[in-house]
């Protein structure tokens, strides 16, 4: 007879045909447990998949063909601006003749002007500076006894008065003045009485 170790309720685990039972159902359980086991993630085909619209995307493809579009026109415009320019003459050249301003200009050369449009507005902006210059150089010139905002006097009486309120409003400072005041009474007392002890003597 197989001796039964007292720890274990239902003998060793080795020994007893119940632990071993026990032990083959949780395996089996574990196992099953895992081939049930389903995924976080859902790793199958989207029904979105399906759909026509989706899959074909024609507006993106209408869009992409239109920038298309756009940049084929451009690139035409481009070129026809450069054979204009090919196309034309100089002032300098053997046999230009000067266009009457009335004459139409040819096709792509109406964008093409003497003066860029930022060259208008740059001048523009010289021109305002160079008033202002003007006009500061102007008042500088005839208010020769024009008193300047900024005075180096009124600044230093401006900064005595600041730190003297400062000294006013600050502790350390007002039992200082309250020392010097006691001192200055003990001395005007002790002055005072030297004059009638010296009455007394005589």
């Amino acid at each position: 007879m197989l001796t039964v170790d007292k720890k274990v309720p239902w003998g060793r685990p080795a020994e007893d045909v119940i632990a071993r039972r026990r032990q083959r159902k949780a395996i089996t359980m574990h196992r099953q447990r895992l081939k049930d086991t389903a995924p976080g993630v859902d790793r199958q085909v989207p029904d979105s998949s399906s759909m026509n619209h989706l899959k074909h995307r024609a507006k993106k493809r209408q869009m992409a063909d239109d920038r298309l579009q756009v940049i084929a026109n451009e690139n035409r415009k481009l070129m026809e601006k450069m054979a204009a320019i090919m196309r034309k003459k100089g002032p300098g050249a053997a046999g230009s003749k000067s266009r009457s301003p009335n004459k139409p200009k040819e096709k792509g050369e109406a964008i093409y002007n003497a003066t860029p449009l930022h060259e208008v507005t740059r001048r523009k902006e010289q021109k305002r500076i160079q008033a202002e210059n003007r006009s500061i150089l102007a008042r500088i010139r005839n208010g020769k006894n024009t008193k300047s905002f900024y005075d180096h006097k009124d600044m230093g009486r401006h900064e005595k008065e600041r730190i003297k309120y400062i000294k006013n409003i600050s502790k350390s400072y007002q039992r200082e003045m309250r020392v010097k005041k006691a001192a200055a009474r003990k001395k005007m007392m002790m002055s005072s009485a030297a004059p009638a002890g010296e009455a007394l003597l005589c």
